[in-house]
């Protein structure tokens, strides 16, 4: 396998929409935006339960990693909306972490809103909206500059999905365009809580 293809997929292994998840909700366990409960919460319904059809019909050989058919993304997307909204219901009523319940409430939003689109229009990359997305919303509701460092990524991602073949160059931006502009339409609306460190 040529060596760029071997980088490419490593990245896009990296930085799929489950692990980015995963990676902020460590830093939110270090930052004490979440406790340990609420951090186990999160990996089990934020992170794995919206995976674990594609992880199992993977396993089975029904369906690759990426689900790089877009109409049969659209099961896969439709089932990753429910533990979302169970995580965002228990953390307001059980959990009591409204931070946190936004942040899993965005992802609803995310996801939905990825969902029309794949939909009705093209194979949007979730790779690019589960990047840019949450790393926005970080941006914006904890208003530490150096997570600003975290957008230089972002070509790294796009180049690794563009040179594996899983999107267009088009797929690509739109997912960009679609993580910032959602954040940034939520954050207007109110429905991004901003807290300080």
């Amino acid at each position: 396998m040529h060596r760029e293809s071997k980088v490419a997929k490593l990245i896009s292994a990296m930085t799929s929409a489950p692990l980015i998840c995963l990676y902020i909700s460590i830093f939110f366990l270090i930052a004490g935006l979440v406790n340990r409960v609420g951090f186990i919460v999160l990996a089990l319904l934020l992170v794995l339960s919206p995976v674990l059809p594609v992880i199992l019909n993977t396993l089975r050989g029904r369906v690759d990693i990426y689900v790089s058919s877009r109409f049969e993304r659209t099961r896969y997307l439709v089932y990753a909306i429910l533990p979302q909204v169970l995580t965002s219901i228990l953390f307001f009523t059980v959990l009591h972490n409204a931070y946190i319940a936004y942040f899993a409430l965005h992802y609803v939003i995310q996801t939905i809103v990825v969902l029309i689109v794949n939909f009705l229009y093209t194979k949007v990359s979730v790779h690019m909206v589960g990047y840019v997305a949450p790393i926005t919303f970080l941006v914006l509701s904890l208003r530490i500059k150096w997570i600003l460092t975290l957008y230089l990524l972002t070509p790294a991602i796009a180049w690794s999905r563009y040179k594996l073949k899983a999107h267009t160059l088009e797929q690509l931006v739109l997912g960009i365009i679609l993580g910032i502009l959602l954040e940034v339409i939520l954050y207007l609306l109110g429905l991004t809580p901003v807290v300080k460190l």
